[in-house]
């Protein structure tokens, strides 16, 4: 009896991925990718995408995929994380989809994150954290926080591509990036963040990978959307033995367990399991914005395959927080005018990339630790930085094969799923 076949979703940082396997399977069949829609042309660091054009986007590649396979068993999401978007009482949206790269929460002047709220959402504290931008946002917004409704991207785009749209439900992955929930209570405490968001509607919470809903105009099951960091986890084959780099749009290193370092965070995993991670590190975006400063700056032409195999030399490296996008040129002209070639200056920069991940893989690393996976589009792709960060934390490597490991960590969950207690 053949398996069933399901049909993947992953909207990524760069691109919105999709394609198709069979239950129990990793092999991925009719890959597509499309890329995420450009930033609107926003200032003070507002980082919005219009939803609308990311849903119609969302509806063509799955309506591509149904017709390459009309048989399809449901529907599995995971996206990035971190980003939301708030809706009215009528379910209308009242903002644009907030990035996780947006900057509001520095223009608010309630920037703190009391530390009771930031020891039970196991340790998430950044400018844009969904939690700090939305109580921005609701201080300067026409609505009370008790007519508005609150989303993650996953949730959102689920209840949109649903043909019932009134219920919302976030998977513990998606809902602890916000900075609001309690990843062990598993509940949202925006209470403790500020009283005016008490009012605000969240979706309900889901720890199994259950079904939520039912694609529009059919009878396909959709699946409550997980976060990217974990599916992708999944996908490239953690475990207790093994600390995964994933380096894509986004930089994070992760381990299983729960953590026992402040700098850390601990995030909720699959099957009642978490894991430590340190998120935010230098990476695509990164990347990205080296090669635009060399070309506009410069004249440097160069792109991110020679990058990967960029020779990195010496000792010399530059603290993380010059290793922002927004500080990249600034750095790049402070290196070139202590006396640095480019190509040297470039080295400099990776092999400073290189030795801030290999300093959090010290700080997750335990004695059940033998190797490092790389899984990520630069992860798997950038050869120096895969033998700078295995050299320089004393670690075997190896390269996840799996081809997409978030889809494939997605294809992993098919053995997961659960629809018999669900109301649609």
């Amino acid at each position: 009896m053949a398996h069933p076949i399901y049909l993947l979703l992953d909207i990524g940082g760069t691109d919105v991925k999709t394609a198709l396997t069979s239950a129990n399977q990793v092999d991925l069949i009719n890959l597509r990718r499309e890329k995420f829609p450009s930033f609107l042309e926003l200032k003070n660091g507002l980082k919005e995408v219009d939803p609308i054009e990311l849903l119609v986007l969302v509806e063509k590649e799955i309506s591509q995929q149904l017709r390459f396979c009309n048989s399809v068993a449901g529907i599995l999401v995971s996206s990035q994380m971190a980003c939301w978007i708030l809706r009215d009482k009528n379910g209308r949206e009242v903002t644009n989809l907030i990035s996780w790269q947006d900057n509001r929460s520095l223009l608010s002047k309630k920037r703190l994150m009391p530390r009771e709220l930031v020891e039970i959402n196991g340790g998430e504290y950044s400018s844009g954290l969904p939690a700090l931008g939305m109580q921005y946002a609701i201080e300067e917004s026409e609505y009370s926080a008790s007519e508005l409704s609150f989303d993650t991207l996953c949730s959102w785009i689920i209840r949109k591509l649903s043909s019932n749209e009134s219920l919302t439900t976030s998977h513990v992955t998606d809902a602890a990036a916000t900075g609001l929930f309690d990843i062990v209570g598993l509940k949202w405490r925006p209470d403790l963040l500020s009283k005016e968001l008490e009012g605000i509607t969240f979706p309900r919470i889901q720890n199994a990978i259950a079904c939520t809903g039912r694609f529009k105009e059919t009878l396909i099951p959709i699946y409550v959307g997980v976060g990217d960091q974990q599916a992708s986890l999944l996908g490239a084959g953690i475990d207790n033995s093994t600390l995964v780099v994933n380096i894509g749009t986004g930089g994070q290193v992760a381990s299983l367990g729960r953590r026992e370092n402040d700098q850390l965070q601990e995030r909720p995993f699959f099957h009642s399991r978490f894991i430590t991670t340190k998120t935010h590190l230098p990476a695509g975006r990164l990347l990205s914005k080296i090669i635009e400063v060399l070309s506009k700056r410069f004249g440097y032409i160069t792109t991110y395959e020679e990058l990967a195999s960029w020779e990195i030399n010496g000792d010399v490296v530059v603290s993380v927080d010059k290793l922002k996008v927004e500080n990249c040129e600034e750095t790049l002209l402070y290196l070139v005018d202590c006396g640095y070639e480019i190509s040297e200056a470039v080295s400099v920069l990776l092999r400073s990339i290189a030795r801030i991940y290999a300093s959090y893989i010290d700080m997750l690393r335990t004695e059940t630790h033998q190797k490092i996976v790389f899984a990520g589009g630069v992860g798997q792709k950038f050869t120096n930085l895969q033998l700078m960060i295995s050299s320089d934390s004393k670690l075997d490597y190896e390269i996840s094969d799996a081809q997409e490991t978030t889809l494939a960590g997605l294809a992993k969950l098919t053995a997961d799923l659960q629809t018999s207690h669900e109301e649609y």
